[in-house]
């Protein structure tokens, strides 16, 4: 979904998906919108709060259309009874309506115990109701490690905003935290590992607690916004690593992958610092307006409906033939991410708030993450 501010009506067909335009008199802001329907979008993360288990500060961190990982901090998996915890899998999520979405996760799940550990599988279904552009409410149930009980809580939605780098920055600095290993033989916490990017290939790996400095190489991918993947050689230390990461922001990163020593091969979890050096500039975040203009007509076509929305008298109308009044509250989350709640009242008006995740970019184009209109 596309829209535009500009002199005149700007009409764009996209096959399947929602279309959403804006036209003015006076072009103030270079508004462009194209809209999917993607609550958990590649690049995006949820926080989640699962007040039946005492959880907060967890994360959900989605890597593709259908793929996420969970990155659940000490004290969520003391919580639970582990030393550290872990999960990566499958998502699916469907449209029930009335702002409200069915979604299914199907994971491997690993948890350690101090030297120990175990591995499984984890299971959630639950209903996720959206309360603002951000916020949502959940309940369903749990299936983890073999224990089935109730699921339920509240989370907040951070849509993509890319903090990826297309290359990894000579002089740049990787420090590891919170960092985790599982195998059948062995699981616990990883030493602290400093890693020094010193080409576009080579980087230097230090063992912080025994004092050890190996030369390695590596090669990096960017994926996608927020998304990138390393992988490291290092002969000397007989080590080895594939891992997939997600940067949350330009200095914080959370990672997962495999590994492997001269001891055996893990499965790896956890986080990274990550600090450079005085003449790199992060990925630009292009900023979300702070007010929508007040002197538009903003026009929504769906699969279901299409609304005109007249911003200046707030009024406004369907194709179906309604019509009425509306008010909305619009607010910045943060950089180029924005939300927007509507209330209609009138003829064919629907019962709840519609709420719309909105996301802006520097060439003025921004997309419409996802919404509750039908």
């Amino acid at each position: 979904m596309r829209f535009f501010i500009s002199r005149a009506s700007i009409f764009y067909n996209f096959l399947r998906m929602k279309k959403l335009f804006l036209t003015a008199q006076i072009l103030l802001l270079p508004l462009h919108l194209l809209a999917s329907n993607q609550i958990f979008e590649a690049g995006s993360m949820v926080r989640l709060e699962e007040t039946s288990a005492g959880i907060n500060e967890a994360f959900w961190l989605f890597d593709s259309s259908n793929h996420y990982f969970g990155h659940y901090p000490p004290q969520a998996a003391a919580s639970q009874g582990y030393s550290s915890y872990f999960e990566e899998g499958s998502y699916t999520l469907n449209i029930l309506g009335n702002n409200q979405y069915s979604a299914q996760l199907s994971s491997n799940a690993y948890a350690t115990s101090s030297y120990s550990g175990g591995a499984g599988s984890a299971s959630r279904t639950a209903t996720v109701t959206l309360t603002s552009p951000f916020s949502a409410n959940y309940s369903g149930t749990l299936t983890q490690l073999g224990v089935t009980a109730s699921f339920s809580g509240s989370l907040t939605i951070f849509p993509a905003q890319d903090y990826a780098p297309h290359v990894l920055p000579t002089g740049s600095v990787w420090t590891s935290s919170n960092s985790y290993y599982y195998s059948a033989a062995d699981s616990g916490r990883s030493t602290n590992i400093r890693v020094d990017i010193l080409s576009s290939n080579t980087l230097q790996y230090t063992d912080l607690e025994y004092g050890e400095s190996f030369t390695g190489s590596y090669t990096y991918t960017k994926l996608g916004p927020n998304l990138g993947r390393i992988s490291v050689a290092v002969p000397a230390a007989s080590y080895t690593a594939q891992i997939n990461l997600f940067f949350e922001s330009p200095t914080k990163i959370y990672d997962y992958g495999t590994t492997s020593d001269a001891y055996g091969s893990y499965t790896d979890w956890g986080a990274l610092s990550v600090s450079y050096p005085p003449s790199y500039s992060p990925p630009a975040i292009f900023p979300a307006p702070t007010s929508l203009p007040q002197d538009q007509i903003l026009q929504i076509t769906g699969t279901n409906s299409d609304l005109s929305l007249d911003l200046a008298e707030g009024t406004w109308t369907d194709m179906s033939g309604g019509s009425g009044s509306f008010t909305y509250t619009y607010s910045v989350q943060s950089g180029g991410v924005a939300g927007l709640t509507l209330n209609r009242t009138g003829q064919n008006a629907p019962a709840s708030p519609e709420h719309f995740a909105l996301r802006f970019t520097d060439d003025g184009v921004g997309e419409v993450v996802y919404s509750s209109l039908d």
